[in-house]
C-alpha cells in the first residue's frame, strides 16, 4: 500500500500521473491501485478525490504511517520535523522522500527512523502528464524504479 503525506503542488502532479497510469492499465507488482493521501492541503486532496475516486482515498497521517508499506513525504522542509515527531514508522517501510534536496541523509534517517530504505527523489511537475525526468539521488530498488 502506498500513502502520501502532504498533497501540495509536486505530489499532486505525481498523483495525477500515477492515477492516469492506473487508468491506462499500468501496474507495478505489489502496488495497490488505491493510494492513501493525507488532507494537509484539503483543496488539492478533495479535488484529486473527485477526479480519481477509484484510485485515491483520504486517510489521516497516522493511518498512512501505520498502514502503508511505502510512505511518500511531500511537505515543505520546515514541516518535516513537526510531521514526523507524532508518527511511528516501521523498519520495513520504504520512505519516498520528496524533500530530499533539503534534508541531509542524517536528518532523513533521524526523522524517518526506524525505516531503513529512504529513497531520495525530486519529481517535477511534468509528472502530471507522465513525462519528464525524475531525479533519484540514491538507489531506489527495482520496484520503486518501476513505480517511478
Amino acid at each position: 500500500q502506498v500513502g502520501v503525506l502532504g498533497v501540495g503542488t509536486i505530489s499532486r502532479c505525481v498523483l495525477e500521473g500515477v492515477c492516469k497510469a492506473f487508468i491506462a492499465g499500468s501496474s507495478v507488482d505489489g502496488v495497490e491501485s488505491k493510494i492513501f493521501i493525507s488532507a494537509r492541503s484539503s483543496a488539492n486532496a478533495n479535488e484529486l478525490i473527485t477526479l480519481y475516486p477509484k484510485n485515491l482515498e483520504i486517510k489521516t497521517n497516522e493511518e498512512i504511517a501505520s498502514l502503508c508499506d511505502w510512505v511518500v513525504i511531500s511537505v515543505r522542509p520546515e514541516q518535516v520535523e513537526g510531521l514526523c515527531k507524532d508518527l511511528t514508522f516501521r523498519e520495513d517501510q520504504i520512505i519516498l522522500n520528496f524533500v530530499s534536496a533539503c534534508l541531509t541523509e542524517e536528518q532523513a534517517k533521524e526523522f524517518f527512523a526506524p525505516a531503513q530504505r529512504i529513497v531520495r527523489i525530486s519529481p517535477w511537475p511534468c509528472s502530471k502528464n507522465r513525462l519528464g525526468p525524475v531525479l533519484v539521488l540514491n538507489s531506489p530498488g527495482e520496484q520503486v524504479e518501476e513505480f517511478l
